[in-house]
């Protein structure tokens, strides 16, 4: 595998009628899938109780299991899920991106800003390019899988031409 680190970000639950909805917790976008799922990969401890009631409802091998007992075991640390819990991409309402260290130098991700110049928080400020305010207007007309695939897309291309800085 090219690039063994996820594109992560934090991310609201939302639509999936699962006890998770209204929670954030981080995710990752795997080259693997083609960012097609969003992985979970940890959440805050005031997630932690929907995160057990969800995986307790969504386990094959637990979901007959009284949620009591469930929670025995989650509390022990001894549940040991089958495989990957993922989320829809549509169901998640991105709250910051964080990118792997792997594929982003120095870099400043922009979401739903309407602006045409842009304040970027890395010790400088400069307007943007006619070319850079489009890349933008195209990024906020994408959905999360578009606006996901956009982004591994120049991370790719920042690596391959080494930043070009």
């Amino acid at each position: 595998m090219e690039n063994s680190k996820p594109l992560t970000v934090r991310g609201t639950i939302k639509g999936t009628g699962l006890p998770l909805d209204g929670h954030t917790v981080v995710l990752g976008f795997w080259d693997y899938d083609q960012h097609s799922q969003a992985h979970l990969l940890s959440w805050e401890d005031d997630a932690d109780e929907a995160v057990m009631r969800t995986m307790h409802k969504t386990d094959e091998l637990y979901r007959d299991m009284p949620l009591e007992k469930f929670k025995q075991i989650w509390d022990s640390g001894e549940y040991d899920p089958d495989g990957v819990f993922c989320i829809d991409p549509e169901c998640v309402q991105i709250v910051e991106i964080n990118a792997s260290a792997n594929n982003v130098h120095d870099s400043a991700v922009v979401q739903n800003n309407r602006a045409n110049s842009l304040v970027v928080q890395n010790g400088s400020s400069e307007s943007q390019s006619p070319e850079e305010i489009e890349l933008l207007r195209i990024f906020k007309g994408l959905d999360v899988k578009g606006r996901i695939a956009l982004l591994a897309a120049a991370y790719d291309i920042e690596t391959k031409e080494g930043s070009g800085r």
